[in-house]
């Protein structure tokens, strides 16, 4: 008898282990940005919209050791010879960022976001239309997506030669959604 109680109350123990355990299960779930979320303490944002643009590649990066932050990623939507733009993601984002005059500012999810164009220096007559022509990027700081998350901070990047426009970077960043809300 006893031992079929502890029998019983064994496979109810590794049944409640394997409830638990549920949510690490989303590792393989076919989206990176969801597989992500499980690692971090930051909220995830995935687009919704890429400019038609499908994603090439999606990596984790380690933060500078000067740098104590988790681990941040990028994905990258686009051909390698034509339009193409990088989102960043991270919560700080410990590298060197590129940095151009700031062409537009707007507010995105309550948020305030800066475009900037990588235009040739000094960069004094530069505009929102340049970011096409010499690339840019859009930065912006989301909100968490719920009390257990922290905000993100995303950089979304185009290069001259793969550039898309600043408007379309700012359509990219409206239509990014937490994984997690």
């Amino acid at each position: 008898m006893k031992k079929s109680v502890l029998a019983l109350a064994a496979a109810a123990g590794l049944a409640l282990t394997a409830l638990v355990a549920a949510p690490a299960q989303a590792m393989g779930s076919g989206s990176n940005y969801a597989d992500w979320q499980v690692g971090v303490t930051y909220t995830v944002y995935q687009p919704t919209y890429s400019n038609g643009l499908k994603q090439a590649s999606f990596s984790g990066r380690a933060a500078d050791a000067s740098c104590a932050a988790e681990e941040y990623f990028v994905s990258t939507y686009g051909k390698a010879k034509g339009r193409q733009f990088s989102i960043f993601e991270g919560n700080p984002i410990c590298m060197d960022l590129a940095y151009g005059p700031v062409v537009m500012t707007t507010k995105i999810k309550g948020a305030v976001a800066t475009v900037q164009a990588y235009c040739p220096p000094p960069g004094n007559s530069c505009s929102a239309k340049d970011v096409a022509t010499w690339g840019g990027n859009l930065k912006v700081i989301f909100p968490a997506g719920n009390s257990a998350l922290r905000p993100t901070q995303v950089w979304i990047e185009t290069l001259k030669g793969h550039s898309i426009g600043a408007n379309e970077l700012v359509k990219i960043a409206q239509r990014m959604y937490p994984i997690n809300r």
